[in-house]
């Protein structure tokens, strides 16, 4: 068969992350180096963020995995795992230990236990009367398989497969790394946000690790201070945005094509089963509103981001000779103050994001993007990116909302719809220019029929 629409420019995608995470890696303490490695690092990432969009005719298809509708999940991981213990929501804290030749370190994942499709409780209270109960005691030595569902991770009981006896030295590790977690907030928090990361997209959590460099020590970060980098965190700071705008959005897709149906209820009984599918209904609109918000906050967050506070892509080239041109001046200057290096990086790294050659490197062969690139990785191609998307971000965004609206009958949705007529309008964001003649039509024509039904229902 052939493969889906966008399927081998994502592919191409994926491998261009893979080529880009090594930069994600903590080389160490050195300040300059570790500067220098996120620069490069968002440089990689950004340049292929836009080469594949435009390569996708301007669609986020090539930015996310294939969508597989109807298909069983594949795994994000699978292990040996200490399920160490069960929080009150619910989630388990399992402990991933290190390599079998002890490479690396411990890991901490929280994912939803489940039998079944159901959440699932263990046991801390042995008793001896429910063999199967006592299976389930926690702490407990498996091979598990993580999934990602509903945006979390999440594992199946029924396929875990416990090891017994259970290597008491091995749990006792993982017991005596959590409890020094538990001791610094900064580091468990950094362990849970780099635990997340398996419940996103490649895309977006390559994006969710390039912001731990710069995210302060305190927030679980590294804390990087890195000298003018704003420009290229704000792009980084849109793509995330768009393209979880384009994740939720499946996800809504998927969801609403989910609806329950009274004869999946499954009893025999017509009183159970009725009272079964209204449950069941409750609960799908409950999710689909969950993801209808989710696409609203974020593509309002895509729309609204001003263009002014983004700009060029500097070439690696540019950066290394901006950074060359850095280190000699602290050799030269070894004592110098915070206020002066500033000045020094401001004068390496002038015309940097301005679409300029940088008047730092000499050989101007390497100043700039390809021809072929050049305007994809200029200020205005930025431009461009974002004039060609918009009048599908503003479609999407009030189809979804008054389609939410339509099927759980929650009339916030409805006004939010009507609302997007103001976003369009609005003189801050001015996204009436990016809107053809035909296009501002099939909104007026959208915005009159999301009208006619607030009229009908009285709302």
């Amino acid at each position: 068969p052939r493969p889906p629409r966008g399927e081998p420019l994502a592919r191409a995608f994926a491998d261009g992350l893979r080529s880009v995470r090594w930069l994600t890696q903590d080389f160490g303490a050195d300040e300059t180096l570790r500067t220098w490695q996120l620069h490069h690092a968002l440089v990689q990432a950004l340049a292929l963020l836009r080469r594949s969009f435009v390569q996708a005719n301007c669609s986020t298809d090539a930015l996310l995995p294939p969508m597989r509708w109807g298909s069983p999940a594949s795994p994000v991981k699978q292990g040996v795992f200490i399920v160490l213990e069960q929080l009150r929501d619910g989630v388990a804290v399992l402990l991933e230990p290190p390599s079998a030749s002890n490479v690396g370190e411990w890991r901490l994942h929280q994912a939803r236990a489940e039998r079944n499709g159901v959440p699932f409780r263990f046991s801390r209270v042995r008793d001896d009367a429910q063999q199967q109960q006592d299976y389930f005691m926690l702490p407990l030595q498996a091979f598990v398989s993580l999934y990602v569902r509903d945006d979390a991770l999440a594992f199946e009981v029924e396929t875990m497969e416990q090891m017994l006896p259970a290597d008491g030295e091995l749990v006792q590790a993982g017991i005596d790394f959590y409890n020094k977690l538990l001791e610094s907030p900064a580091l468990l928090m950094r362990q849970a946000h780099m635990s997340g990361c398996l419940a996103s997209p490649p895309s977006l959590a390559l994006a969710s690790a390039l912001h731990l460099f710069i995210l302060p020590e305190q927030k679980g970060g590294f804390g990087v201070q890195a000298p003018r980098l704003e420009p290229l965190m704000n792009e980084l700071f849109f793509w995330t945005q768009l393209i979880g705008a384009a994740n939720e959005l499946r996800q809504w897709q998927q969801h609403r094509a989910q609806r329950p149906l009274a004869s999946d209820s499954g009893f025999a009984s017509a009183t159970l089963g009725q009272d079964s599918q209204r449950a069941r209904l409750v609960e799908w609109k409950e999710r689909l509103e969950h993801h209808a918000r989710k696409v609203d906050l974020l593509l309002q967050g895509t729309l609204k981001m001003p263009e002014d506070i983004m700009g060029a892509i500097p070439t690696p080239a540019q950066l290394d000779a901006a950074y060359a041109h850095v280190d000699a001046h602290r050799e030269a200057s070894p004592n110098a103050d915070a206020d002066t290096l500033l000045g020094v990086y401001a004068d390496a790294f002038r015309g940097v994001y301005d679409d300029a050659p940088g008047r730092i490197v000499d050989d101007t062969s390497r100043a700039s993007w390809s021809d072929a690139e050049k305007d994809a990785m200029s200020t205005h191609g930025l431009a461009a990116i974002r004039a060609a998307i918009t009048p599908t971000l503003l479609s999407e965004l009030q189809s979804v909302l008054l389609e939410t609206w339509r099927q759980s009958g929650d009339a916030d949705f409805l006004r939010r719809s009507l609302l997007v007529a103001d976003l369009v309008t609005s003189e801050e964001h001015r996204l009436y220019r990016h809107l053809t003649q035909p296009q501002l039509a099939d909104m007026l024509m959208r915005m009159r029929a999301a009208a006619l039904e607030m009229l009908a229902a009285n709302q």
